[in-house]
């Protein structure tokens, strides 16, 4: 009984946390089906990586609503030094490889986590890890760049990517998209993906550098692909 009942209690939250999570990203009626307990939202959303966005969602809510006030301070001062912060560095290492592969003629698109950020109403509230990129067809060129410009070791042990540390975060440099050694079903849509990849008609811009992002189409199958492939994986 007393299992069911805290089994009980974990799901209302984990459906306050939902609500939430939609309410900080603009896609929720700016009310609560239920009573938040403060502390394990709070818990479930550092463990989801959420804890920003929920943030986002409690300062809609009406004052009365609202976590206690210490705690509410608290998690902001959190939200600044755990994601503002180290997004803000993270974004200037990103520029900071885009201009070095621009000044030298060749072009860098971010994949993944960046490009999407840039859809939150808050960008810098979504967390940050590694830098994808994808070099157009010229991660041979690029890793050399980096190798004798900067003296940075290019760690080719992977199946689809180099690696190598940029200003304290991984760089994972693609020249295939998926794996396509030991899942043969990749093996027939990756070209489809490099043909995708070619469109350089989605960019950005930050500090008067240009960084390219993928286009909607190489978007939605690469993502689906990436997911899926970590499911025959765990399997």
């Amino acid at each position: 009984m007393v299992m069911r009942q805290r089994e009980t209690i974990q799901m209302n939250q984990s459906k306050i946390l939902l609500q939430l999570t939609r309410l900080g990203i603009g896609h929720e009626r700016k009310k609560l089906d239920g009573v938040p307990d403060w502390k394990t939202i709070e818990a479930l959303a550092e463990k989801q990586g959420l804890a920003a966005i929920i943030l986002d969602g409690i300062n809609q809510l009406q004052p009365e609503q609202r976590p206690p006030k210490e705690m509410l301070l608290n998690w902001l001062g959190n939200v600044m030094q755990g994601y503002e912060y180290r997004y803000a560095d993270y974004e200037k290492a990103i520029v900071e490889l885009a201009k070095v592969y621009g000044e030298n003629g060749i072009k860098m698109m971010v994949l993944k986590g960046y490009g999407l950020g840039k859809n939150y109403p808050a960008p810098n509230h979504r967390p940050c890890g590694d830098i994808d990129i994808w070099n157009f067809g010229r991660q041979e060129e690029a890793d050399a760049l980096i190798k004798e410009k900067y003296k940075i070791h290019i760690d080719k042990r992977e199946l689809h990517h180099t690696c190598f540390d940029w200003k304290g975060y991984l760089v994972e440099n693609h020249y295939d998209f998926l794996i396509v050694q030991t899942i043969k079903t990749n093996a027939l849509i990756e070209p489809i993906l490099k043909e995708l990849a070619m469109d350089d008609t989605k960019s950005i811009e930050v500090d008067g550098v240009k960084i390219y992002i993928p286009s909607p189409n190489l978007n939605a199958l690469f993502l689906l692909r990436h997911i899926s492939t970590g499911a025959i994986k765990s399997r």
